[in-house]
């Protein structure tokens, strides 16, 4: 999957580059509208990260001309400081399809990409595999072995994450965010439970690590 981001803060957007990279996904930045816009119209990406706030161009200014340009179905997530909700409105109301406010966490940012990029191949089969496990994303099915593990909603979304950051440690904090979008008792112990029952379910205790103190981390 292609993704273009536009964004002129360099060490946000050096870290952003790196992050989505480690995920296999194929990045391109530009650090101006200017840039930007080159890009756009030399190449085809899958979602563009956009920054309002350039130095040399609105940010709006920038979504308006992709939307009449020949890649005008490409999803666009707004990344802005600004937290009004008019500014939010007039974005999604000019065709951004998402738009997250700063600061973000990588795992929402991540979440989000996914979601748009589902969202705009409804059709392709998503698979991920690790070892003797398979992920398809698109039907939501874990495979091993040729059989179907039957998880939970909230046991697949905390596999999907894993995957997606495997390799890095995962706080209970940030698994929660991701599978609840209400209140989250920090003192419970719901995220040990669910994490439990995919070593079980997936018949395998090494898959997925304690690490002690701070989280947990998918070895793949």
């Amino acid at each position: 999957m292609k993704i273009l981001i536009i964004e002129d803060d360099t060490e946000l957007l050096k870290g952003l580059s790196e992050s989505l990279k480690k995920d296999n996904y194929d990045v391109t930045t530009a650090n101006s509208g200017v840039i930007a816009l080159q890009k756009i119209t030399k190449d085809s990406f899958d979602l563009v990260l956009l920054d309002l706030n350039l130095p040399d161009m609105n940010g709006l200014d920038i979504l308006e001309k992709i939307r009449m340009g020949a890649n005008s179905s490409v999803q666009v997530l707004i990344l802005s400081a600004k937290y009004e909700l008019d500014d939010k409105v007039l974005g999604l109301d000019l065709g951004a399809d998402d738009y997250l406010a700063k600061p973000f966490s990588m795992i929402e940012l991540k979440a989000r990409i996914r979601a748009l990029l589902r969202r705009n191949t409804p059709n392709k089969q998503v698979k991920l595999q690790i070892d003797d496990i398979e992920i398809n994303i698109a039907e939501r099915k874990v495979i091993k072995h040729g059989m179907e593990i039957n998880l939970t909603p909230k046991e697949f979304s905390i596999l999907e994450l894993f995957f997606y950051n495997k390799n890095n440690i995962l706080t209970s904090i940030q698994i929660a965010e991701h599978i609840y979008t209400d209140y989250f008792d920090k003192s419970s112990h719901i995220i040990n439970m669910h994490i439990k029952n995919l070593r079980t379910k997936l018949q395998n205790q090494n898959l997925i690590e304690t690490v002690r103190g701070v989280g947990f981390r998918l070895n793949g």
